[in-house]
């Protein structure tokens, strides 16, 4: 980062100036009459930039070529990647039919990702496009959910287990997938937040130094969800009618149900 310093101007009756750097002008083609856009930021800094002031950033679009990824779970990660970084627009090509694995795993990654639906697809092509306004989700809201779930799967999964509550444990599961959603969409907020400082306002972002706890808040609560559903699925097997929980373990499990609600 250069900084430079510059001597304020008076211009007229009552305005003030100041020239900008030369080179940064040039660079970015600012001539006479061009317009810039100014944001007095909370520290009381002053952000220059170029052009008019825009509430969003230009919708960001992806060309995905599914012939080059063709290992397991490669589209999954290239359209979950791309939507984090947000992309509005997700198109897959091939340049044959794409086969009915692929279409499968794309239909699941668009399932496992808030607010993305196929608006297209060919034998050759699927075109994928984003819905979710940005500003509908303040990420304390989002973070209070996934809270929420972790500790409701940390309930039904412990309850079930000592027998202090009925349930069907497989509902563990079913929530974790809500908390995955859940995850890549305030990964995307949050990553929107630190490119768009308006975004960032409107979300409930108001320090850029916030942006850190909260995807560290993020990251810890996805990861209780993971272990709450592996413990779950451990477990599952023994809760069949031929097969019964020693009481001893039960018990043992009780008591860490109360210590965790303790905390």
């Amino acid at each position: 980062m250069e900084f430079e310093t510059r001597k304020v101007q008076k211009l007229g009756y009552s305005s003030l100036g100041v020239s900008l750097p030369k080179d940064w002008a040039a660079s970015n083609g600012i001539r006479p009459g061009a317009l810039l856009s100014l944001a007095i930021e909370d520290d009381g800094s002053l952000r220059v930039r170029v052009g008019p002031l825009e509430d969003y950033p230009v919708a960001a679009e992806a060309t995905i070529d599914a012939d080059e990824w063709s290992g397991s779970e490669a589209l999954t990660r290239m359209i979950t990647g791309n939507y984090i970084v947000g992309c509005n627009t997700i198109r897959l090509r091939s340049r044959e039919e794409l086969s009915p694995s692929q279409l499968q795993e794309i239909h699941e990654a668009v399932r496992g990702l808030t607010g993305l639906t196929i608006v297209n697809q060919g034998p050759k092509f699927v075109t994928i496009e984003n819905f979710v306004e940005p500003t509908r989700f303040p990420i304390d809201g989002l973070l209070r959910r996934l809270h929420y779930l972790t500790s409701r799967m940390e309930k039904l999964a412990l309850g079930v287990i000592s027998g202090d509550a009925k349930g069907n444990i497989e509902e563990v599961g079913r929530m974790e997938l809500e908390v995955d959603r859940l995850y890549w969409l305030v990964v995307r907020q949050l990553l929107l937040a630190a490119q768009n400082r308006t975004i960032s306002g409107r979300i409930g972002v108001t320090e850029p130094r916030h942006l850190l706890g909260d995807r560290v808040v993020t990251v810890a609560l996805e990861n209780v969800g993971d272990l709450w559903e592996e413990a779950a699925a451990g477990v599952g097997p023994f809760l069949k009618p031929t097969r019964r929980i020693p009481r001893d373990f039960a018990k043992t499990v009780g008591n860490l149900k109360g210590k965790l609600e303790e905390v």
